[in-house]
């Protein structure tokens, strides 16, 4: 089955289910045993990957830019996460909020990697979009394109293919690009997306007011986590999370990194105080992490504060 079938079994299918229990995964902290950022996300990022890269099977961890002034929320994909989350009973306060700043993370990833040399081969682009329309529609007859397209959410197939698609293409190419060239003084997702809000302020203010949503905030959003210390470094610690460490006392450090149950975390107050197999409690800037990842892992260089957990 090619890749757009699967993206429209899953949003026609049990995209609902498959939707909750990723996020319930994530706020949660459980994860199986692949090799994935284990701690949670602020909210935005959340959404931006639960409903686009995993709904759509097409890049897991998508918005285009250029780098010029005139730059432009996309509306389309706002209104349309923005639905979805809605569909899907989430009725937090912030939601417009997250949702905006979603979009904002994911095109200052793009725009982040344009300003190092970044060119979106967009012949490339249209070409893969092509092969998948017509992969799909050989695959399907009329009866069965019919009763996809009304379970799609309002949104027709042109639409999903010249801009859900297209979109996501767009932010993987730009991300595969980074990995391949990792800049020598790598900037964290948060420096990335702050720089990026303050770049095109006004033209973000404009959409806020036109959309009429009220107390965006663009600081950083903390988020709090237990977990166990399993490894002390100068400056940092090692904190495992969703698994019970001393129920598995032959897993080595790296070994729960690599299966998403730990990441490093800088300290800079007072780690002269944290012993190994501490119970902890910390509170932190999910999106402080290196866009491009250091050798033994993910560290989160923002902890806001730490405590012991009796």
């Amino acid at each position: 089955m090619n890749e757009v079938k699967k993206s429209l079994d899953a949003v026609a299918g049990n995209m609902t289910n498959d939707k909750l229990e990723l996020k319930q995964r994530i706020l949660s902290g459980r994860r199986k045993p692949k090799r994935r950022n284990p701690f949670p996300l602020m909210a935005t990022a959340i959404v931006t990957a639960a409903i686009l890269f995993f709904t759509f099977n097409v890049f897991q961890d998508g918005l285009s830019t250029a780098d010029k002034d005139d730059y432009e929320v996309n509306e389309f994909i706002y209104d349309y996460q923005l639905q979805l989350m809605q569909k899907d009973g989430n009725e937090s306060p912030e939601l417009e909020q997250d949702v905006l700043q979603g979009l904002l993370h994911v095109d200052a990833i793009v725009d982040y990697a344009k300003s190092l040399g970044y060119l979106e081969d967009t012949m490339a682009i249209d070409e893969k979009i092509i092969q998948e329309k017509e992969t799909f529609y050989s695959t399907m007859d009329n009866e069965q394109q019919e009763a996809m397209q009304e379970e799609v959410f309002g949104i027709s197939y042109e639409d999903y293919f010249h801009k859900i698609l297209k979109w996501t293409f767009q932010n993987a190419e730009a991300v595969n690009w980074l990995e391949q060239h990792p800049p020598d003084d790598s900037k964290t997702h948060s420096e990335v997306l702050n720089q990026f809000q303050k770049k095109h302020e006004q033209s973000i203010t404009n959409f806020i007011e036109g959309k009429a949503i009220t107390s965006f905030d663009s600081s950083a959003k903390y988020a709090e986590l237990k977990g166990t210390v399993v490894a002390i470094e100068p400056h940092q610690i090692l904190v495992a999370y969703g698994i019970e460490v001393e129920s598995n006392p032959g897993w080595a450090a790296e070994e729960l990194v690599d299966a998403g149950y730990a990441a490093w975390f800088h300290i800079d107050k007072n780690i002269d105080a944290i012993e190994p197999n501490m119970q902890i409690r910390l509170k932190y800037d999910p999106l402080s992490y290196p866009i491009a990842q250091i050798e033994h892992g993910t560290v989160f260089q923002d902890v806001l504060e730490w405590a012991h957990v009796n």
